[in-house]
């Protein structure tokens, strides 16, 4: 299955995250404005990395519902993506982290599956210990779901 279509799939029932989409209480540099009413499809490349700092401030259930468009973003148009997989890679490369590991908990075993096909990806590119640590967490993430 094509990188994008497994994406597509596996996040398709992820529920939308309801009220507050930031965990910030000070300026959220327009990502409440910019996400607010809308799904994790149809963005343009540049405009998710204008607001490539929501990975930071998405609660773990936006986060959850965003990351996709994140992932399709720096699979559509590496170049225009430019820092957007690193602050994935970032997000998911901590699951010791408390507040790290609350956001890739939530991901049912499709998602995981997903993520981790979308990591092997970005895996000629990238950091490669930081990729390890990534599928270690989703595989624990999968396992407490009984995947």
């Amino acid at each position: 299955m094509e990188l994008r279509e497994q994406i597509e799939r596996a996040f398709e029932r992820t529920p939308a995250p309801q009220g507050r989409l930031v965990e910030t209480l000070f300026d959220d540099e327009g990502v409440s404005d910019y996400f607010r009413g809308r799904t994790w499809r149809g963005h343009a490349v540049k405009d998710l990395r204008y607001h490539e700092v929501a990975l930071s401030f998405f609660t773990p259930e936006a986060f959850r519902y965003f990351l996709p468009a994140f992932m399709l973003a720096s699979i559509d148009d590496p170049e225009a993506a430019d820092v957007i997989p690193d602050g994935i890679l970032f997000h998911l490369s901590a699951p010791d982290d408390p507040h790290q590991w609350g956001r890739v908990v939530q991901f049912e075993p499709a998602e995981c599956d997903a993520i981790a096909a979308f990591l092997w990806w970005l895996a000629d590119q990238y950091n490669a210990g930081q990729i390890e640590k990534a599928l270690e967490g989703l595989e624990r993430a999968k396992q407490l779901h009984g995947g």
